[in-house]
């Protein structure tokens, strides 16, 4: 295994001195002076003053060309002035400076005779003339006038193109985060930063975010496509941007409270009658958050302190407000958490030149009970304790400016996160009795699952229960990451040049245990199988480096700006062994080693152009070719070690079976039905290595998939603080990953036909697409390549598979006068999958594909490849507008219309069906790509508010609705062929109304 050296690190943190990384957290003004005749004017002074800078005021010359650039601007009103001997002085004010936004602002000088200032105040420019990439700035305005939910976690449901996994209304997904995804990239794509330092977690592939205070904003910026070279990820870029103090006292305070007895019922007699009797709803949303910020020494030393409480209780769908216990007690099923933070952060500016700023948040979590719908609310639940749940960001960074060309800034920034998810305390059963022997209850209360309700006596949900028993969730969870990253920038007005260096490292430690270390499996009723796991577990991973050098460039070509930019990443992670004490089905694992993956040499060419067709800055023409490598984290070198958890699938028909086979012996015990798996009824192990060692690897050339990203666009202002914009995008997958399973080859698999199963009917929109008389075929392992099915396995790439997306896109953005802005949009999407090489398994199994919308692909099987079947373009409308009204009353919407996601119908043949009995469990997949969907669903919210001055402080009482039009979109359903086919599970929450009092000083 690959390790760094101390000499290696010290080369690592030399570059990181010498050639840092840019930090996308601030604006860029930039443009050009001219005399009267439209000649080129160099050697003006050009001086960008507010205040939101800590040292006032930061100056340029302009190059040869008449061109400046002044990058680095905090968010504010900046008042810009043009300064040459002999020229009358030229004034620009009221210029809005967003991050990741270059502002045009150019000057025509006069010759003055005498000393005189030509004061303009004209609109901030709309139309970003230089680069390609598409960014909605939410202002800390915007934020408070809209009917947010105030979750900086579902802010990109206002950005054009991207949806949420699950809607967030009223900020009833807080506890549990929603992701973005979008143009083709999921959740695993996108990257949450703070004052653009990197801020996601070691875990998930980076998928796992941190809990941010919104009040510690003072605008978000979320940017998609043409990510520059600095970026890693092609996805989403969720740049938060915090307010530094000021050098005045001042504090904002936002209290928000919704509660559950105002929601609005949306269970209608359609979804009643697909067995969802109650929706999932909220008991209350509390959300109490605030900041205080002013100077300790004006123009010197700024500090914000800061904290907040937001709670949503909740219940889940089809729960009854109590369930009766065993002893005839009512216990309440409410789903109760909160998230508690405290910030501090401080702004020094030490010398005229030197800047440093600091910042750090904690979080502590709470979760009482933990479960979803069919899930028994007390024996199956979790719990969060919040002493040992805490989530921890902070960083650290220095700017320094050389000169009025060269910008040195370095940061370091952490995410660490403890999390522990247990039993509830009254179903902590030990493993043994004081005698030594197992304890019965130990096996005999182990997690179970259904594909459909189950009705039995140890489920408490009057419906029936897919998951009961006691939950096998028992992990704790402690991912941390470090991450050091610059800026090294020479900056002319006609060229701007960059280069530096990230580096990401970081470990993650787990353990686990399970009651029964198994959770037994149902369909309809019959036991199937037993998961089983290599528990009790330990493991760690370690990334020593996820490195990155970059280098871009922007130059002015006359109307042109191209931006051309490559990416050299390298990547380390190794699983450390960890000694692994007994299990159920393992050894104890005594032999420690290392293992784990390297990737190197990864080049990712960035490249953009933005033309001003007109040279007035109002008319832009967009193009970009990006190449993104997948985002890993430490979960790909565990993979390669004896100490990760493990997991497989054994037959269990809970009857003895004869030793080493599936086979049911025919010999009556008492144990037998009696709903306990012991070990003589479970099947062998389709790896006979199984808890001893991992035997996977992967090809000495295995490399991390990429995607490129294409797009084009044109953007248009037609009048001052309006413009429109249509764009193209286009996305390619490509080095997909494959799990090899190389002793097992399609002909392993002997078929046999069976009818269309007859539960199809239960769900009318399956029945409507399916043909019941449609003969199927399914493929059994061949019982002698059993013992082959789970070893040998190679990671390797494909380049037989692909994922493509296509994308359309129109919008308008307007901020108008007298505080109104809007902002409306159309996307339309299409996306296919091909998964086709493999060997895996003929009947194909289902996963998440790799665009993260919630939907299914097949990895082999009949239906493997999407891009022969007929897939519908998908259609997203949004709408976002804040307007005053008389009495100096506000209101503001968010309109935003999404289709259904699609719906995939699996089906697990019954083990009688299979001739000679059956080797593994398979699946069937029954509905073609694009075949069914969830039906469309919009969400309308609205706002009003009103503001009154008492003193220096501003009261602001607020009133929102959340789904006004009190849509039942469903969101999720029972797709498991059954007797619950078709049941809702989730459904978008009911009408919820919020008041709040927002107070500033």
């Amino acid at each position: 295994m690959n390790r760094v050296s101390g000499r290696s690190l010290l080369i690592a943190f030399s570059c990181i001195v010498l050639f840092p990384l840019l930090a996308r957290a601030q604006g860029t003004i930039a443009g050009q002076a001219r005399d009267e005749s439209g000649g080129v004017l160099p050697g003006v002074t050009v001086e960008a003053s507010s205040p939101a800078l800590i040292e006032r005021v930061r100056n340029v010359v302009t190059d040869d060309q008449g061109r400046y650039r002044l990058i680095d601007l905090r968010p504010g009103k900046y008042k810009v002035t043009f300064a040459l001997a002999g020229f009358s002085t030229f004034v620009r004010e009221d210029i809005d400076v967003s991050a990741s936004f270059v502002a045009t602002v150019n000057a025509d000088l006069k010759v003055a005779t005498l000393e005189e200032t030509v004061t303009v105040s004209g609109q901030t420019p709309v139309v970003d003339v230089q680069q390609a990439s598409k960014t909605l700035t939410l202002t800390r305005d915007l934020i408070d006038a809209l009917p947010s939910t105030r979750n900086v976690m579902s802010v990109g449901a206002f950005m054009p193109g991207l949806r949420q996994t699950i809607p967030d209304v009223g900020g009833s997904r807080y506890m549990e985060q929603t992701q973005m995804f979008g143009h083709g990239a999921s959740a695993r794509n996108t990257t949450f930063a703070i004052d653009g330092l990197m801020m996601n977690a070691n875990k998930a592939d980076g998928a796992t975010q941190n809990y941010y205070n919104d009040q510690l904003n003072a605008e978000i910026t979320i940017t998609t496509s043409a990510l520059p070279a600095e970026i890693q990820a092609g996805g989403a870029y969720v740049n938060n941007i915090p307010k530094d103090g000021g050098n005045t006292v001042n504090a904002s305070v936002f209290l928000g409270y919704t509660n559950g007895n105002w929601q609005s019922d949306n269970v209608t007699d359609e979804l009643r009658a697909k067995g969802l009797s109650a929706a999932n709803s909220i008991e209350h949303i509390q959300n109490f958050t605030g900041v205080m910020g002013g100077p300790i020494r004006k123009d010197k030393l700024w500090i914000l302190l800061g904290g907040g409480h937001t709670s949503t209780n909740e219940r889940a769908a089809n729960a009854p407000l109590t369930v009766t216990l065993p002893d005839g007690t009512q216990w309440d099923t409410v789903i109760d958490q909160y998230v508690r933070s405290l910030l501090g952060r401080a702004t020094f500016q030490v010398t005229p030149k030197n800047k440093i700023s600091v910042f750090h948040q904690r979080n502590w979590k709470q979760k009482g009970k933990d479960f979803s719908s069919g899930t028994d609310p007390y024996f199956s639940s979790s719990t969060r304790p919040p002493l040992h749940s805490n989530y921890n960001m902070g960083l650290a960074k220095w700017s320094a400016a050389m000169s009025n060309r060269m910008l040195i800034e370095v940061g370091f920034a952490e995410n660490a996160i403890a999390n522990s998810i247990t039993n509830q305390p009254w179903t902590m059963y030990e493993k043994y009795l004081p005698s030594g022997a197992i304890n019965p209850q130990w096996l005999a209360n182990t997690g179970k699952t259904d594909t459909q309700l189950n009705k039995n006596s140890n489920c408490l949900l009057p419906d029936g229960c897919t998951t009961w028993g006691v939950s096998p969730a028992n992990n704790r969870s402690q991912p941390g990451r470090q991450i050091v990253q610059g800026i090294t920038s020479y900056v002319t007005g006609t060229h701007s040049f960059k280069t530096g260096v990230t580096w990401s490292f970081g470990t993650r430690y787990e353990n686990s245990f399970r009651i029964g270390d198994l959770v037994q499996n149902y369909v309809g009723g019959v036991p199937s199988t037993v998961t089983v796991y290599t528990t009790p577990n330990q493991v760690q991973d370690n990334t020593p480096y996820d490195l990155a050098f970059f280098f871009q460039d922007t130059i002015s070509l006359g109307r042109f700006t191209i931006n051309p930019g490559v990416r050299l990443e390298y990547f380390s992670t190794y699983g450390k062994e960890m000694l692994q004490p007994e299990g159920r089905f393992h050894p104890p694992v005594t032999n420690p080693k290392e293992a784990g993956i390297t990737f190197k040499n990864d080049v990712a060419p960035r490249f953009s152009m933005g033309y001003d067709v007109f040279g007035d800055g109002k008319t832009a023409l967009k193009a970009s070719a990006s190449k993104y490598y997948a985002p890993f984290t430490g979960e790909w070198g565990r993979r390669y070690t004896s100490s990760v958890l493990s997991s497989e699938s054994r037959n269990w028909f809970d009857a003895d079976l004869i030793p080493g086979t599936s086979t049911r012996s025919g010999v009556s015990l008492a144990t037998n039905g009696d709903g306990i798996a012991q070990d003589n009824e479970i099947g062998p192990s389709a790896n006979p290595n199984f808890g001893k060692g991992v035997d996977r690897t992967h090809d000495p050339d295995f490399q991390k998939f990429y995607n490129w990203e294409y797009t084009a666009s044109i953007q248009r202002q037609i009048v001052p603080g309006m413009s429109v914009n249509f764009g193209y995008f286009r996305r390619t997958y490509g080095d997909l990953a494959k799990e090899d399973r190389t002793l097992i080859t399609l002909t392993d698999y002997s078929s046999f036909q069976t009818k269309m199963p007859a539960d199809i009917s239960r769900d009318a929109e399956v029945a409507a697409v399916l043909d019941p008389n449609e003969i199927l075929t399914v493929y059994n392992l061949n019982s002698a390549k059993r013992s082959s099915y789970g070893v040998q396995l190679l990671d390797t790439n494909t380049n037989e598979d692909k994922a493509i997306y296509n994308g359309l896109e129109a919008g308008v953005q307007a901020r108008l006068p007298n505080r109104i802005v809007l902002s409306g949009s159309w996307t339309a999407d299409h996306m296919v999958q091909k998964t086709c090489d493999t060997n895996d398994d003929p009947n194909g199994t289902s996963t998440a594909n790799l665009f993260g919308n919630g939907s299914n692909v097949a990895v082999g099987g009949r239906f493997c490849d999407q891009t022969q079947f007929d897939v519908p373009w998908m259609h997203e409308f949004k709408l976002l507008g804040s307007v005053p009204l008389p009495y100096g009353v506000g209101f503001a919407t968010s309109i935003q219309a999404y289709p259904g996601l699609e719906r995939t119908i699996i089906w697990t043949p019954p083990a009688s069906l299979f001739p000679g009995g059956r080797t593994n469990s398979e699946t069937v997949i029954l509905t073609k790509p694009g075949q069914l969907h969830y039906p469309r669903y919009s969400q309308v919210d609205i706002n009003f508010k009103k503001t009154f001055r008492r003193g220096s402080h501003n009261f602001t009482g607020q009133f929102d609705l959340f789904n006004v039009m009190n849509s039942s979109g469903v969101l999720t359903q029972q797709n498991n062929v059954g007797t619950s086919l078709g049941q809702p599970l989730t459904i978008l929450q009911g009408r919820l109304p919020r008041v709040a009092l927002q107070v500033q000083w």
